[in-house]
């Protein structure tokens, strides 16, 4: 059910700058697109406008989708989606421990005094005109 205290102007129409108005709105409703789902705000949108539209905010997998207004007469709103994608939150990765971070440092460390004792032998080698 369309709640008007959920829906906020971004950016507002100026008819000698931009002939819509932005808006963002957020819900726990999926049903957005259907007819009718915005009808109660008749007098503030209007065709051309936008709205950044956060639904299905209470699940784990929200959607998150740009609407356009194509209609706007006799006190029905009609809005159609231009995209509307899920969000999936990342997978928890596993997490290494203490010893497991040692080793990587010190395998990291090693590898540096490796590649500092090749850089030192090539730089000499080249100063006797070796390489």
């Amino acid at each position: 059910m369309f709640n008007e205290n959920l829906l906020c102007s971004l950016a507002w129409n100026e008819e000698t700058i931009a002939p819509f108005t932005l808006w963002h709105y957020h819900t726990r409703d999926t049903d957005v697109v259907e007819p009718g789902y915005f009808d109660e705000a008749a007098g503030i949108l209007h065709v051309g406008d936008f709205i950044i539209c956060n639904m299905s905010i209470a699940e784990a997998t929200p959607l998150n989708g740009i609407l356009v207004v194509v209609g706007d007469a006799d006190g029905k709103v009609e809005v159609r989606g231009c995209s509307v994608e899920g969000h999936r939150r990342p997978p928890d990765l596993p997490r290494m421990s203490r010893g497991e971070w040692t080793k990587v440092t010190v395998f990291l460390a090693a590898c540096a005094v490796v590649a500092m004792v090749i850089a030192g032998l090539l730089i000499g080698l080249r100063m006797k005109g070796i390489v």
